[in-house]
């Protein structure tokens, strides 16, 4: 059962883990680990049974079940509370399928290697280069790539100057290295910079790096493609780490990588959708984690629309994604976002006439 692919393997893999505690186990566990944004708001407005691969879930249970019975008669317990079902484990063996388990992670291993191979066109081949220097492996993907045989692409920019760096970077980050390195800013002069790496994420098919400078522990980030020289190592200065979970706080109420000056901390913005496709749209590509739907779409009193609210810190990167959605989107609160959404369409449309 190991060996299913797609969605269905992934609930098979979620579900036995679960069953493996003893503990009762129901669709709704199981989904919710599969897909995060379905939490327990969620499901007071909606149903799990018309939930994408509810269907396929069912069936992942129905496979679990079943083996575990023909293994061991018995073992799987029943029950339903109200309008859900659940299921409990009391087998004698804490892991009966251990060996069909190594299959599966040998048959997932070989899969990894192909995908890497196929992976060339959604990540620099200077990544591969770094981690499969003078292998086949590098060799053929080279080959592949040349002769087009690649079917896997992406349409984020890999041409972004410094983006070869990030296998080295996280090297450093690991050996708590402290860094040296020419930064050049926008509109400015390029500066030396001397650094204590922590992390490195991704926005926009741009890649930063955060971390303390000198001896302040505020966290700056700098983007990989203006940093100019190779950075070095720095000897004799004691390397200061980020304390753990400063940077699940940094992120957690901001959209994208900055915190901007002069903000009102983080506030509720409610986000009304103009047609059903964009209110659709909103629901599986959220703006920020804490999104929620407050007005499903349809006709209101004021109008046919729907509505989100999502708790955020302002900032550019938050402006700039609701701006790329035109007409469809509109931000009804607070006053302050309002506003500065308000005077970049005035820019815009002075530019058009």
């Amino acid at each position: 059962m190991f060996l299913c692919e797609g969605i269905k393997g992934r609930f098979i893999g979620i579900l036995y883990r679960l069953l493996m505690t003893r503990k009762e186990v129901s669709y709704k566990d199981v989904y919710q680990i599969y897909k995060p944004s379905v939490d327990d708001d969620y499901l007071k407005s909606h149903s799990l049974s018309n939930e994408e691969h509810y269907r396929k879930l069912v069936k992942a249970f129905l496979c679990v079940k079943n083996a575990l019975d023909a293994y061991e008669p018995g073992c799987v317990v029943e029950s339903k509370y109200g309008k859900g079902k659940t299921f409990r484990y009391l087998g004698k063996s804490d892991d009966p399928f251990f060996e069909e388990k190594q299959v599966f992670v040998k048959s997932t291993l070989q899969d990894y290697v192909r995908f890497c191979k196929q992976s060339s066109g959604i990540f620099p081949m200077e990544w591969f280069s770094y981690f499969f220097e003078n292998t086949q492996l590098l060799l053929e993907m080279r080959h592949e790539k040349d002769a087009g045989i690649a079917h896997i692409q992406t349409n984020m920019e890999q041409e972004l100057r410094g983006i070869e760096r990030l296998p080295i970077l996280n090297e450093h980050i690991t050996d708590r290295h402290v860094l040296s390195f020419v930064y050049h800013p926008y509109g400015k002069d390029p500066e030396a910079i001397i650094m204590h790496p922590h992390f490195l994420k991704e926005y926009n098919g741009r890649w930063f790096l955060f971390g303390y400078i000198d001896k302040k522990t505020k966290v700056t980030n700098f983007a990989l493609d203006r940093i100019e020289t190779e950075p070095q190592i720095v000897d004799g200065i004691e390397y200061l780490p980020a304390p753990v979970g400063t940077y699940k706080d940094y992120f957690a109420n901001i959209v994208g990588v900055s915190h901007e000056k002069d903000t009102n901390g983080v506030e509720p913005v409610v986000i009304r959708t103009q047609s059903l496709y964009m209110h659709e749209l909103m629901k599986s590509k959220k703006l920020h984690h804490s999104q929620k739907e407050t007005k499903m779409y349809g006709n209101h009193d004021d109008g046919t629309y729907g509505e989100y609210v999502l708790n955020v810190e302002h900032n550019r990167e938050l402006r700039g994604k609701i701006l790329t959605y035109g007409e469809e989107l509109r931000v009804m609160s607070p006053e302050s976002l309002v506003n500065k959404i308000r005077e970049s369409v005035k820019t815009m449309s002075g530019y058009y006439g």
